[in-house]
């Protein structure tokens, strides 16, 4: 049995949606309501079934890739996953993979978990964590001072450069509002974000659920991550340690997981904020008219002087040896920011990212891609210098006129 809505995870509460709504996403070419009463009423409502099949069948076809995958790990790994999401793929694979490792029945780990009422943070930050100015060691400060229970929030906030880094239990955040950054001769736009950022913090830091013996635990999630790495992206065992190594984070604060601690949550989470934060500090502070232009929970952009290239590496390969987490790299020629959420960047190898309102094509079924030509219209003027008229008269598909509600 395949349910599309589950293995889609359009069935869960964060995506929750409509198969009408799938029809205008993905372009359907006919949506209609339920007839109402009248003449030829039975031959209307065979007509309408009808056509939420030909939608269901379109669905299925377009997401085809996703039903393969899933019916290729359930007969290699012999566990049902064809109406899995991915956390739950994760949970199902984790949980297989970590009782045969313990020799426990599946049954035993599965009730297993640590429940917390209280956290205190000064016991969780990691010893290496330092800073050098004042406003950076007052958000240690603030951090240490917390006794967090369950559903606590946290945030605070500094302004560096003219731009508020905030810092809260989700991550790490910081951008200016409605502003062009671009690279010249002069100065360029570096980008950096930490490589498995999560899953890297808890290898390098043992941090294991207090129920699970540690030895048995880490070996098992560093082996994984050890093996996705070496093998291509277009195998189907890389989407399985993929999702494992992703998910885990989110299991670890899931009251159904047998990974269950909140500790270990906090740790990651707060450590994560930190240890970025670290990393910028340095780099603003030992980088002579440097300029921060935005952090998104694992990494950041700042502006800096071509000069001080060599300079920056070095201060990045300093913190990746203290850190033992790894970097990857990238520079931009020009960012159009609205703030942090949404904007568009050019990197100098000509590929693109568009966030949030920039974004005009692939938009997640769940979301709403009503009136993308206008993205798309601002993204040629943006990217390709393309007159915003000339985009909207010469566009000729429909739908990107359209509007859902």
């Amino acid at each position: 049995h395949l349910d599309l809505f589950k293995a889609l995870s359009l069935s869960s509460s964060a995506k929750k949606t409509s198969l009408k709504w799938t029809e205008y996403q993905i372009d359907f070419e006919n949506i209609e309501d339920m007839p109402e009463k009248g003449d030829d009423w039975e031959k209307m409502v065979c007509l309408y079934n009808e056509n939420d099949v030909k939608a269901s069948k379109a669905l299925y076809n377009k997401y085809y890739y996703e039903i393969e995958l899933r019916k290729t790990l359930t007969e290699r790994e012999k566990i049902n996953l064809m109406n899995s999401t991915e956390p739950d793929m994760a949970k199902k694979l984790f949980g297989k993979y970590l009782s045969k490792a313990m020799n426990i029945p599946l049954s035993y780990l599965k009730v297993m978990g640590t429940d917390r009422d209280i956290v205190n943070v000064k016991n969780i930050i990691f010893p290496y964590i330092e800073f050098k100015t004042e406003k950076f060691k007052l958000i240690k400060e603030s951090f240490e001072k917390l006794q967090l229970k369950e559903n606590d929030k946290v945030e605070f906030t500094i302004n560096v450069h003219g731009i508020n880094i905030n810092f809260m239990l989700g991550g790490l955040h910081a951008s200016p509002n409605n502003v062009i950054v671009k690279s010249n001769n002069d100065y360029i736009i570096k980008s950096f974000d930490v490589k498995s950022f999560y899953p890297n913090l808890m290898i390098r830091n043992n941090l294991c659920p207090k129920h699970l013996p540690i030895d048995i635990f880490l070996k098992l999630y560093e082996d994984m991550y050890n093996e996705r790495i070496s093998i291509p992206k277009d195998n189907p065992r890389n989407y399985i340690l993929k999702i494992c190594l992703n998910s885990l984070f989110g299991l670890t604060n899931d009251k159904f997981s047998f990974l269950r601690d909140r500790l270990i949550t906090l740790s990651i989470c707060i450590n994560g904020q930190l240890l970025l934060a670290q990393l910028i500090e340095l780099l603003i502070e030992e980088i002579p008219d440097s300029q921060l232009t935005m952090i998104n929970t694992d990494g950041a952009e700042i502006k800096i002087p071509r000069i001080y290239e060599e300079k920056y590496y070095e201060i990045c390969k300093q913190w990746e040896k203290l850190t033992k987490l790894e970097l990857e790299f990238a520079d931009y020629q020009k960012m159009i920011i609205s703030d942090v959420n949404n904007y568009i960047s050019l990197l100098t190898s000509g590929k693109t990212k568009c966030k949030g309102k920039y974004e005009f094509k692939d938009i997640p079924l769940h979301k709403n891609k009503s009136h993308s030509i206008i993205p798309l219209s601002v993204y040629e003027y943006w990217i390709n210098s393309k007159p915003i008229e000339e985009t909207i008269l010469n566009h000729k598909n429909i739908f990107d006129f359209c509007s859902g509600v």
